[in-house]
């Protein structure tokens, strides 16, 4: 009986072992693939927003999420809307996040980190088509509202 005894506590842990495992990738991929149409759906957006901002067409290879810590979009590329001469190409981006805030639906706070990898604008393309002065007016914007909420946030510690 002692012999059979460890064989038996041996085979439950593998049983639990096991159960546990299957248990986790049932749990993962609804989740994965919640993540992965809720990433979809912002690149989505962002893609219409950047095609009416700047008057360019977009695409790209392929995105890869990752479930737990961000997203990686693979051969990006930039063209002229009416031409569609190519301005700028990417060779990946990668966009960190919290999961935790993305489950909530707060799009706004879940995003932390933004790297480009690979760049290459075709700068006379980019001038002739006033995507250079588009860019440059986005990061003046950028800049003020960034000003104008230091200073908000400055009147609001004096008062």
């Amino acid at each position: 009986m002692s012999v059979l005894a460890p064989k038996l506590s041996k085979l439950k842990i593998l049983i639990i072992s096991i159960s546990v495992f299957i248990g986790v990738c049932l749990f993962s991929f609804p989740v994965y693939l919640k993540i992965s149409h809720s990433v979809q759906k912002f690149v989505s957006a962002k893609i219409e927003q950047l095609q009416q901002e700047f008057s360019v067409k977009f695409s790209y290879q392929r995105i890869s999420p990752a479930i737990f810590s961000g997203i990686r979009i693979y051969g990006i590329s930039f063209f002229d809307y009416e031409t569609e001469d190519p301005i700028l190409t990417i060779k990946s981006v990668k966009l960190n996040y919290h999961l935790d805030k993305i489950l909530c639906f707060d799009f706004e706070n879940a995003f932390d980190e933004f790297v480009i990898y690979g760049t290459t604008l075709e700068f006379e393309k980019a001038q002739k088509y006033g995507v250079v002065d588009k860019i440059r007016q986005i990061l003046e914007a950028s800049d003020k509202n960034k000003s104008d909420k230091n200073k908000n946030d400055k009147k609001e510690k004096k008062t």
